[in-house]
């Protein structure tokens, strides 16, 4: 009985190995390669310079993959000698062209399984310009670094509204002031726009958040904006001791005035003329022009004028003066969509100043994004605008621009990234007679320093 069974039951067996075998092998699903990260150095080159480019990627599958590096311009090698041309391998090596600019390399991987292979891509910024990075200062000693000062000594001053500090360098040492001091000795008799303030009952108060800084070169006057809830306070502070760790020196309360047409709201940047001791703010909403003479009494204000224009709130930037013109940054929005401006005024110590120039984003997409703003002094940069850009997230918008004294673009460099060439929200930029550029960069907690 049990033999009849089996004979009945290997024709079935065959009949289901037959067909077993014709079926076709089912290939399990494959993953697509995972990027890590994408390197390049430097991301600043010079003309006709080399960038050592690297994509780090694994494949969950372990498959074998492949690569190809592109960009409009310059040429992909295999070595770092450059002998043997190549895009598919990685790392790689790119020759930078001979033309100042942002370029944007990308690179695809593809792995090798199949007849449609899975494949990922993604791109850089590299700058190639005339200036490269020299030097990173204060790296241990800031958290977010907002705006700076250099005076014709060397001496360096940053605010610092991450750690609610005032720092200072002389070359040797830092210091970092914390506490905001009252000189209890002033008697006042005068009162003008500004109000020196004798009210306060303790001799010394913490910082906030100091924002817009400067340095009245000629009396060793340090100005120091320290933004509230509620109010705004300039001070303006002797730096002959700078060993204290308190500022001493003479409190106004602007925003205390609630008869001001312009009231100093969230400062950005200060300017002082060393000639006629002027004092120009740049705020959210105004720039203000104050005479210092007066200190410390207070201060009269000649002029103020808003920063809006063409329908448009632009919040006043960064600031500069440049014989005699005081040139000013803008940023807005309107109708949601980003603008910004560059602008020029003449005839400052007058009644009104004079908007004699004028750059706007709906003409320039180079601008856009505005922060601080510097001239240069000398050489080829004399009478240039440098501007900083961060904000948005797009690579383009974290850099420096220049144009040149018409307001004509020069160049562009940087982009966005934690690397020592990248910048990350840069808020200030300043450059001495020399030439030399620095460039806040608060995301990345410290200055960088740039020269041709």
């Amino acid at each position: 009985m049990h033999r009849r069974i089996i004979f009945c039951l290997i024709p079935l067996f065959l009949i289901l190995l037959v067909f077993s075998c014709t079926r076709k092998s089912v290939i399990p699903p494959t993953e697509p390669p995972v990027i890590n990260a994408i390197e390049a150095s430097p991301y600043i080159v010079s003309k006709e310079g080399t960038v050592y480019l690297n994509l780090a990627v694994t494949d969950p599958d372990e498959d074998k993959m492949y690569f190809e590096w592109s960009c409009p311009e310059g040429q992909f090698f295999a070595d770092v000698s450059l002998n043997t041309p190549s895009n598919i391998t990685n790392p790689c090596w790119w020759k930078a062209p001979a033309t100042e600019g942002n370029y944007t390399i990308s690179v695809t991987c593809t792995d090798s399984i199949g007849d449609d292979p899975e494949f990922v891509d993604t791109s850089l910024t590299v700058s190639v310009s005339i200036y490269s990075l020299d030097s990173i200062i204060g790296e241990s000693e800031f958290s977010s670094p907002f705006s700076m000062y250099i005076d014709d000594d060397g001496n360096l001053f940053v605010s610092d509204p991450g750690l609610s500090a005032v720092h200072f360098n002389n070359g040797t040492n830092w210091y970092s002031w914390n506490f905001s001091g009252l000189c209890t000795t002033i008697t006042i008799d005068t009162i003008n726009d500004t109000i020196f303030d004798t009210t306060e009952i303790i001799n010394k108060v913490l910082f906030e958040s100091p924002t817009a800084i400067t340095v009245d070169e000629e009396q060793n006057l340090l100005y120091v904006a320290d933004v509230m809830l509620d109010s705004t306070r300039i001070s303006v502070y002797d730096i002959n001791n700078i060993t204290s760790d308190t500022l001493y020196g003479f409190l106004f309360r602007l925003n205390d005035r609630t008869d001001l047409n312009f009231r100093i709201s969230a400062p950005y940047s200060f300017v002082v003329d060393p000639s006629s001791k002027w004092f120009y703010v740049s705020t959210r909403i105004s720039i203000i022009a104050y005479d210092t003479t007066w200190v410390p009494d207070g201060w009269i204000k000649n002029w103020s004028t808003s920063t809006a224009t063409g329908g448009i709130n632009f919040e006043g930037k960064g600031m500069k003066l440049f014989n005699g013109d005081l040139f000013l940054a803008c940023f807005g929005v309107k109708d949601d969509t980003v603008r910004s401006c560059i602008r020029r005024f003449t005839d400052i110590t007058g009644t009104s100043p004079t908007e004699v120039m004028a750059i706007y984003s709906d003409d320039d997409s180079t601008i856009q994004y505005l922060g601080g703003i510097a001239i240069g002094q000398n050489g080829n940069i004399n009478g240039h605008i440098f501007v900083t850009q961060g904000g948005g997230s797009d690579e383009f918008y974290h850099r420096i621009v220049e144009y040149d004294e018409n307001g004509n673009f020069i160049r562009t460099f940087g982009s966005i990234g934690e690397k020592e060439d990248q910048f990350n929200y840069p808020t200030d930029i300043f450059i001495d007679s020399s030439g030399n550029i620095y460039v806040v960069d608060m995301g990345n907690h410290c200055i960088k320093v740039f020269s041709e």
